[in-house]
């Protein structure tokens, strides 16, 4: 994925634009954004969908047109009970991705070329296809962020905004939201930006870093919100962290056969900078340079497994 993601924002198609821009979490798409709505994602009408298109557009037969119908209105009032967004194809960055059918909660912009039209801020980072679950999550703490917006910039504020991001960062649906604002530098993404963030991590009382520990090792995953967290906690050397990463990577071990990425590559690397062993550095070393090769490589694959199967062996 991560080559792919480099390629795509170094070369290739162009629409809308071809650059990595950095990413976008919650409290950044609430206060941006001029309008936040929930709405329901439904195919265009042909005749209306052809109309929307450039010329060059119809020659190509790209770029559909859907319609969202708006539910709620979070965030402002865009004026209208129908919102038209094309579908780009997949460039850096990632355009907004609206699946038909689904419910969607948008963060949107008024369109500065398009008189009456609407953008999606910040690309895929403004449109989250959400169970209801997740989306009651994602509208609480979006009400609780306007609430903080409104607040006088003083330590009182500083102090309500870590805690919210505590709080996206102990809810799974959320987690990224919160933790990619107290740990940036664990995601991968940030290889391909130079935004600097302010650092709400110094501000974390030992009462928020031990709920955040107990939010790693209550996970279920390492995805992009959990590396984020363990990079947080990356001088943290309680034992459970590290029995938990070891965890994970039992669980993913068997996928680097068929990937030189992946979550099991995040693993080994999280393993190895908690464990000062020379053997374990050295296959974390030897992973390393075995992920280079070809992923669907029979004898590169072969190779990664062995490397973390013997890994494993040490704990």
């Amino acid at each position: 994925m991560l080559l792919g993601t480099l390629i795509a924002c170094t070369g290739g198609v162009v629409a809308p634009a071809a650059y990595p821009i950095p990413p976008r979490p919650l409290r950044l798409l609430v206060q941006e954004s001029e309008f936040i709505v929930t709405a329901r994602v439904r195919e265009a009408e042909a005749w209306r969908a052809h109309q929307a298109m450039t010329e060059e557009e119809r020659l190509l037969g790209r770029f559909p047109l859907v319609v969202l119908e708006v539910e709620q209105r979070v965030k402002g009032d865009p004026g209208v009970p129908e919102i038209e967004q094309k579908l780009y194809p997949w460039v850096c960055p990632a355009p907004a991705r609206y699946v038909m059918g689904t419910r969607v909660l948008a963060f949107l912009d008024r369109s500065a070329e398009d008189e009456g039209g609407f953008t999606t801020h910040a690309f895929s980072d403004g449109a989250k296809t959400l169970e209801d679950g997740a989306l009651a999550t994602y509208l609480e703490r979006i009400r609780e962020q306007l609430e903080i917006e409104q607040m006088p910039a003083d330590e009182l504020r500083l102090a309500r905004q870590v805690e919210w991001l505590v709080r996206c960062t102990e809810h799974p649906a959320t987690r990224w939201e919160g933790a990619y604002e107290l740990a940036p530098s664990g995601d991968i993404m940030t290889l391909l930006t130079d935004a600097v963030t302010p650092d709400f991590a110094r501000h974390l009382s030992a009462e928020q870093l031990e709920r955040l520990r107990t939010a790693l090792l209550d996970a279920n995953a390492f995805d992009a919100g959990e590396r984020c967290l363990e990079e947080l906690l990356r001088d943290d050397r309680d034992p459970r962290l590290q029995a938990w990463l070891v965890q994970q990577l039992r669980t993913h071990h068997t996928e680097v056969a068929e990937e030189g990425y992946g979550v099991s590559a995040f693993l080994i690397e999280r393993i190895a900078r908690r464990d000062g062993r020379p053997e374990v550095r050295e296959l974390a070393m030897s992973f390393r340079t075995s992920k280079a090769a070809v992923p669907d490589d029979a004898a590169a694959g072969k190779a990664r497994l062995d490397v973390a199967r013997r890994l494993l062996a040490l704990f």
